[in-house]
């Protein structure tokens, strides 16, 4: 049975991935999203994924190939280390390793009035002596993700947002692209990706707006703008989402 997977609500993607660079153990689910209206529950169970878990997703999508509903991924260690900015050293290859174990770990349970549901985004992992690596995604993960609209398709938007530093930019770009046309409160944007439960997250959140403002007056990308009354605006056409007709393989 799949799960219920036609969510329109990019809130409900965007937030299971906050706005910071590590995972987050979690000693309860964490709800990132509930419509009372609706009953649609979603919540992360055992962590919450940070921004550099995106990276690897995103690059692991992009350069997907697979059977049916799910997807097998074989690529070395040197070469995924070189694409997602992390130096050749023993510190960035256990980085590496533990952020793979990270996505393992996390599940998403989708809870609706009628039926619940639980999967997770990677079900078998492998590395060998070589540093040769093979990742199989649950299949329940890419039908999650496939029936969304997503950038995954375009490398050149992928590129520069692994290449960006800091994690909430990060957070705020990948939010822009799922979307055609967005204004919307900054303030919701920082809820979203970083949270407002106690002063430490509120001391974040004046950061990371800061070094919004600071994005936004400096870089074109993305065409984003912050309106006098805290808006951030991308004003763009919304045009069909299409997937790479080719599956690109990473050099051994």
């Amino acid at each position: 049975m799949n799960p219920p997977i036609k969510i329109s609500t990019h809130e409900v993607r965007n937030g299971i991935f906050h706005g910071l660079s590590r995972a987050i153990p979690l000693r309860k689910p964490k709800t990132v999203f509930y419509d009372e209206k609706s009953g649609l529950k979603v919540d992360v169970r055992n962590k919450h994924l940070g921004q550099n878990h995106r990276d690897l997703l995103d690059f692991f999508w992009m350069n997907k190939g697979g059977y049916g509903n799910t997807f097998a991924l074989r690529f070395n260690e040197s070469y995924l280390l070189n694409q997602i900015k992390l130096s050749r050293s023993g510190r960035s290859v256990q980085l590496l390793r533990q952020k793979i174990l990270d996505l393992v770990d996390t599940n998403i349970h989708i809870i609706t009035p009628r039926k619940e549901y639980v999967f997770g985004i990677i079900k078998y992992y492998e590395k060998d002596i070589n540093g040769d690596y093979i990742i199989i995604f649950d299949e329940k993960y890419v039908a999650f993700m496939n029936e969304n609209e997503h950038y995954f398709c375009d490398k050149v938007i992928i590129k520069k947002i692994i290449d960006e530093e800091n994690a909430f930019i990060k957070a705020v770009l990948r939010f822009v692209f799922s979307h055609g046309f967005v204004n919307i409160d900054v303030q919701k944007l920082l809820d979203i990706f970083i949270g407002n439960e106690n002063e430490s997250q509120k001391r974040a959140q004046r950061r990371a707006k800061k070094e919004l403002e600071i994005f936004c007056e400096k870089s074109n990308f993305a065409g984003l703008k912050l309106s006098k009354n805290g808006y951030l605006q991308r004003q763009k056409k919304r045009t069909k989402s299409t997937h790479m007709s080719k599956t690109p393989r990473s050099p051994k």
